[in-house]
């Protein structure tokens, strides 16, 4: 752009030895210094693209791309430790980076092997195309994983020995239940195909949730370096990369939650009613203190959860902010969690409703051997004890609650998980707590009565 007196306006042009045109603008308070924007076939391409860096300026979208030059792997784990994260998410999010973001993988594209390294490059060089083959090759590496661990638990000696046992009594070979299994027993399991039962064919989503994870990371990292205006705009812009299309998992029916509570331990069994009837979250319910349940009200008030096992504190923030709640809890819950506090819990008002047997914090993942065998108990070798949780949404829906008492119940940011358990709608807590009773009590009659 020329003003009248055939003078620029705004940057420089320049023909170079080449033939090409450079094009430059200046830096601000760099006392008269300018910068290159690029070399041009011809002087009127290079006139469009200094008119796109004023207009860039002038309506305050121009990025100077010397800020981009720090690599995606440090402002990646400066994100991570700033942000706020909760000491769980903090170290998931370090773990994705070290294993997706800062490694090197490899992309498969038409027979040839691409080395991807995204951690080492420059924010301001990172296009849409990088993140497609990256997220292409995380995809691939995640599913492969999950293959070999599969593979891996599917063939381990305790899960062929488990498999042996369950054949012989099935084929009534006599077999002891434990120790070392006869190698002409082994040999007929082999002979009848029995290694071939073991791998089975493997999810189709196997991996996805973890390459998901990686591309949210990803996306959140490089939208904080846009909104910093270290890039202009995000390249990691794929449709639906971060989310996961599965099956809802199967709730746990009324029977087979009485199963598996009886079956755990005395001290965890009405962890489990609470876990079910109430949608806490494992985190939040195994950091309730004694003044946290109010007995006149019959109410849970959440408002911290348990920190990662080897975290500096115990306990941390909740979730979100929608997970800082009061939750009513069902009687039959409620008649469980008062015997609990009787027998196991401390008099004193911040002392631990659920410990350990030494007194102490139970971590959500210590609870897991004690659940392994009650699930298998209850004939449910697929119920994670997070599906309590949604054990106790599907039995609010049918008892009647609508979209704003799942998600207020279950502590949700957003409708989109409530509208999964949604029947129809009504708007009573407590209403709903009752109605929620008498489905457990019509259950339990027609159990007794059979």
């Amino acid at each position: 752009m020329a003003n009248r007196r055939g003078h620029r306006q705004f940057g420089s042009i320049r023909k170079e030895r080449s033939g090409r045109w450079m094009a430059r603008v200046p830096i601000t308070d760099s006392g008269g210094k300018s910068r290159s924007i690029g070399t041009f076939a011809t002087r009127r391409e290079a006139e469009d693209a200094l008119a796109l860096e004023r207009s860039a300026m002038v309506t305050g979208t121009w990025v100077d791309p010397d800020r981009g030059n720090q690599t995606l792997a440090d402002f990646a784990a400066a994100f991570i430790e700033t942000n706020g994260y909760r000491e769980r998410s903090r170290a998931l999010n370090a773990r994705l980076l070290a294993e997706w973001i800062a490694a090197r993988l490899i992309a498969e594209v038409r027979g040839r092997q691409l080395p991807i390294d995204l951690g080492s490059r420059p924010l301001r060089s990172i296009e849409p195309q990088d993140v497609r083959l990256w997220f292409s090759a995380v995809r691939a590496e995640s599913r492969r994983r999950a293959v070999e661990r599969h593979t891996r638990v599917a063939t381990s000696t305790k899960t062929v020995n488990a498999a042996i046992r369950a054949w012989a009594r099935t084929a009534r070979v006599p077999v002891a239940s434990t120790g070392r299994i006869p190698a002409v027993v082994r040999q007929a399991w082999e002979d009848a195909g029995g290694p071939a039962t073991l791998v089975r064919d493997v999810r189709p989503t196997a991996g996805a949730t973890e390459a998901a994870q990686a591309y949210r990371l990803l996306h959140a990292v490089l939208e904080r370096a846009r909104v910093d205006g270290l890039i202009r705009t995000n390249p990691a812009a794929i449709e639906r990369a971060g989310s996961v299309a599965t099956l809802e998992r199967r709730p746990a029916t009324v029977a087979e939650l009485r199963t598996a509570a009886e079956a755990m331990p005395d001290r965890y069994q009405a962890a489990v009613w609470v876990a079910a009837m109430t949608s806490v979250r494992s985190g939040e319910l195994f950091a309730l203190r004694r003044r946290d349940y109010d007995p006149n009200r019959r109410t849970l008030r959440i408002e911290r959860a348990v920190e990662l096992e080897g975290s500096a504190e115990a306990f941390g923030q909740v979730k979100a902010s929608s997970s800082l709640r009061e939750v009513v809890v069902p009687q039959v819950a409620a008649n469980a969690l008062e015997a609990h506090l009787k027998r196991f819990t401390g008099r004193g008002p911040d002392s631990l409703i659920f410990t350990t047997s030494t007194g102490g914090v139970v971590y959500p993942a210590r609870i897991g051997p004690h659940w392994a065998k009650a699930r298998a108990q209850a004939g449910r070798d697929d119920l994670r004890w997070h599906d309590l949780r949604h054990t106790g949404q599907s039995l609010a829906a049918a008892a009647g609650a609508g979209i704003k008492e799942l998600q207020a119940r279950a502590g949700h940011s957003t409708t989109t998980a409530a509208v999964r358990y949604l029947h129809r709608v009504q708007d009573d807590d407590r209403r709903l707590a009752a109605a929620m009773d008498e489905l457990v009590e019509r259950d339990a009659n027609s159990h007794g009565g059979s």
